[in-house]
């Protein structure tokens, strides 16, 4: 047991360096202050189906914007709510925003993907940004994304909202965050143009309308479920720069209401996200397992024998996600559920394998994926 304690203590205090190295080559997007070029045109891209309880925040939050050269462009997907009409009530009288009507989803494609393709061709702005109904952006984010894009020389930047959801849905959605700054070099993914560490956020991209075309835009992720990530691949491939920022006190979303939502939406994406890697999964599910999971059960060890010593692993465990937490405005508290969380992560990437093995489909929205 001492063994054990002493392996599992040194790797947790490894781990807990990463994730405190790691974010060093992650930017911050409110510190980007500086543009040069006001008179960018820049098109806000977003995609709604039944997102009637999103609209009125939604609109809120764009009518705040305060960037000159703007245009807002929302696309009614074939919602069976008042979408439609609350979208038209809502942008009353802002001539800013153009609503319009989706199109019948082509076989095989994804439908936001499609959803995105259609908005893309109503748009000829220099910069594009596409983000989801569920999100709320502050004032200034445009401005500080294009200072961003024009320091970094980039031509595509993605990040992870802060999430505002339900206590029990946080315990799943925040490990997001934690994935990214444990698991991706954020050197290699922000300062070289490796296609393998490569992450995005379809909740919020901003892409310059010249690269969208020379990579083929979503057309050419057009059946892709992970399409967010695609795309910034995509951008490297063409070697241009694609970088994924720290957007937390820009951008917010509010993304799922119920854990049963949050259970869904993370299945449909979790397993392809590792490339439908069963031997990966596999080793993700041990990996959670010895270094989230059995540092709770050491806890149990050390409480009932009053060895406080074997609590070390937790508490270092606490830490890891506390303070990615406290970088993406999350509640510390969240970090006490540490196990909980990679449970919780396990099982969704469980079930996401269950499905593609046995050919289930994946269901979002009222549409089935494979």
């Amino acid at each position: 047991m001492i063994i054990i304690f002493f392996v599992l203590s040194s790797l947790e205090a490894f781990l807990f360096l990463w994730v405190v190295i790691n974010p060093l080559w992650l930017p911050a997007l409110h510190s980007y202050t500086n543009y040069s070029g006001n008179n960018t045109t820049v098109s806000v891209l977003i995609p709604l189906r039944n997102e009637s309880k999103n609209v009125p925040g939604l609109i809120a939050s764009l009518r705040n914007v305060n960037y000159e050269k703007l245009e807002f462009i929302l696309l009614d997907d074939q919602s069976s709510d008042d979408t439609k009409s609350l979208l038209l009530q809502y942008t009353y009288g802002d001539s800013r925003f153009t609503i319009i009507n989706g199109k019948q989803l082509p076989e095989g494609w994804n439908g936001k993907v499609h959803a995105c393709h259609h908005l893309s061709n109503h748009s000829n702005s220099e910069v594009m940004f596409f983000i989801d109904a569920d999100v709320r952006i502050e004032p200034t984010t445009i401005h500080h994304t294009l200072a961003l894009m024009e320091n970094q020389h980039a031509s595509m930047v993605s990040g992870f909202p802060t999430y505002r959801d339900s206590k029990l849905v946080q315990f799943l959605v925040t490990m997001q965050h934690f994935v990214i700054h444990l698991h991706l070099p954020l050197f290699f993914a922000n300062h070289t143009t490796r296609q393998a560490t490569t992450a995005a956020c379809g909740q919020f991209i901003a892409i310059k309308q010249a690269t969208y075309k020379k990579i083929g835009g979503h057309e050419a992720v057009y059946n892709s479920l992970v399409e967010d990530v695609e795309l910034g691949r995509l951008v490297k491939k063409h070697g241009e720069r694609m970088i994924l920022a720290n957007i937390t006190k820009l951008v917010s979303c509010f993304m799922y209401d119920t854990i049963q939502e949050a259970w869904e939406g993370f299945t449909k994406n979790i397993f392809i996200g590792i490339g439908r890697s069963k031997i990966g999964a596999v080793g993700l599910s041990i990996f959670y397992a010895i270094f989230y999971i059995s540092p709770f059960l050491l806890a149990i060890y050390a409480v009932l024998n009053q060895q406080w010593m074997f609590l070390l692993p937790l508490v270092l465990t606490i830490l890891q996600k506390g303070i990615v937490d406290i970088r993406t405005r999350t509640s510390p508290f969240y970090s006490l559920g540490m196990p909980l969380s990679a449970a919780m992560l396990i099982g969704v990437l469980w079930t996401s394998m269950y499905k593609a093995i046995t050919g289930k489909a994946y269901v979002w929205k009222g549409r089935s994926y494979q």
